[in-house]
């Protein structure tokens, strides 16, 4: 069976959940809405979960958010970054979900108030279950993205030549609304459809 057409008023009609950025970050990304995926990508080092851990502790303003961190799991790296970031001021709006995969994340994200924003660090990490070892093919991630439509993922990759590394970073690239690069603590606006163009200096880590 075809699925039905919608017309041009109705579209016209249609209301979407935003989040009303400010300052920076509006500068940077615009007005996005909660929904899709955006990438942020760069080099080891650069500023990339300095960044991340910035705009949760900010999307919290405005959703609930869950951070995965796969890469650096719950050790004391990743914890003296949740420090730098103030991450306890924003606790109560954070869910922190460690070695999550596909499978765990559909699990939560069906229950009521289940966070409205995932960050995922990094996707080069991210499985389908636990016991498999591939990574996440492009179909399984539009696949996840398409199953809840009112979620944002953002993901976390690695760079390769100032280009995100792999295929499926690349695919993620595509299909996202919002893609970041971090180079020298510095966030370039690659790509957003909501606005933003306006590059953003972060503060060095200690």
């Amino acid at each position: 069976m075809p699925k039905p057409a919608i017309s041009i008023e109705k579209l016209l009609k249609k209301k979407f959940i935003v989040m009303n950025f400010e300052n920076e970050y509006k500068d940077l990304i615009g007005t996005p809405e909660c929904s899709g995926s955006w990438l942020i990508y760069g080099g080891s080092g650069e500023g990339k979960t300095t960044f991340s851990l910035e705009t949760l502790k900010y999307i919290t303003r405005f959703k609930k958010c869950a951070y995965i961190p796969l890469e650096e799991g719950a050790k004391m790296t990743f914890q003296e970054a949740a420090k730098e970031a103030n991450l306890r001021s924003a606790s109560s709006r954070i869910k922190l979900w460690v070695d999550y995969t596909v499978e765990d994340l559909n699990n939560e994200l069906v229950k009521p108030r289940s966070p409205e924003v995932i960050f995922i660090d990094s996707l080069q990490y991210l499985k389908m279950k636990s016991d498999s070892y591939n990574q996440l093919t492009a179909f399984e991630y539009k696949s996840l993205i398409n199953s809840f439509p009112k979620k944002l993922f953002i993901f976390i990759s690695h760079a390769k030549n100032n280009e995100p590394k792999g295929a499926l970073a690349e695919a993620v690239y595509f299909g996202s609304d919002v893609c970041l690069f971090v180079k020298d603590f510095c966030v370039y606006p690659k790509k957003s459809r909501y606005g933003g163009k306006k590059s953003m200096h972060l503060k060095p880590s200690k």
